[in-house]
């Protein structure tokens, strides 16, 4: 049974659990917020307020356990909802550089999990083990999310836009549906690939019409692009070996935004 013992900390048990729970709520909000109108104060503000969750659950698990359907007591995973919504929140930003968040994923994964095991060698839970998987799953989106998140939000360099040619399309079917472009090589994109794109924009297109992937830097060095309309003076994105998307000027063609 979990109990909270008064002399174990400092903080009150009730403040701590209302601070985590109201931190938890605002920090969807700010995550889904600075998904939609990006920029660096709201991604600053959904990171922290996607690390205050994990800290109050690490400082007090006992009172973020509840019981469940079967009436057995086990950790409340949904603080860890700010780090995931904060890691979905960049779900459209295609990386190109992946290794790095790979690396942030697996180090906060190693960290949090490090921290609630500790954790859970100090405290009497209920469930201990759930708290420690909790606190890995949160840790990967965590540090993958900031990763992304700080590469695309601080990212001020100007982007450049390739216009690509569709060779085809093709959805899979699953708890949902999901919309994919197959896209030949392009830009710093050496093999053909397939993108994911909404519903709505795959509606508007077919093989043989064009897209403009928008390519930026990215703060941290990691590049990154989106699918979407051709701005003006978008370049043509040719086969490596005419110049891999180093060509001049696209000709008009059919596509988003055109």
């Amino acid at each position: 049974m979990s109990i909270v013992e008064p002399g174990n900390a400092a903080l009150d048990p009730k403040l701590v659990m209302w601070t985590g729970y109201l931190a938890t709520v605002a920090g969807v909000v700010m995550a889904v917020v600075s998904g939609i109108w990006p920029d660096p104060i709201k991604a600053t503000a959904a990171i922290a307020l996607a690390i205050v969750p994990i800290a109050a659950a690490l400082y007090a698990p006992q009172v973020f356990e509840v019981a469940g359907r079967n009436g057995k007591r086990g950790f409340n995973p949904v603080l860890g909802a700010p780090a995931v919504a904060l890691f979905c929140g960049t779900i459209d930003l295609h990386i190109i550089d992946v290794l790095l968040p790979w690396i942030a994923a697996l180090a906060g994964a190693a960290i949090c999990g490090l921290l609630a095991w500790a954790v859970t060698r100090r405290h009497v839970l209920a469930a201990p083990l759930g708290l420690t998987v909790s606190m890995v799953i949160t840790g990967a989106a965590l540090g993958a999310g900031v990763v992304n998140v700080v590469d695309a939000r601080f990212d001020g360099s100007a982007p450049e836009s390739y216009r690509v040619t569709i060779s085809g399309m093709h959805e899979t079917h699953g708890k949902g549906t999901s919309y994919y472009l197959e896209l030949p090589p392009w830009g710093p994109v050496a093999s053909a690939d397939s993108v994911s794109v909404s519903h709505e924009m795959y509606n508007q297109l077919f093989p043989g019409a064009q897209v403009c992937m928008t390519l930026h830097r990215g703060a941290l060095g990691l590049r990154w692009y989106k699918v979407g309309g051709c701005p003006d003076g978008a370049k043509l994105a040719l086969p490596p070996m005419l110049g891999g998307g180093t060509g001049g000027l696209a000709p008009g063609g059919a596509g988003v935004g055109n």
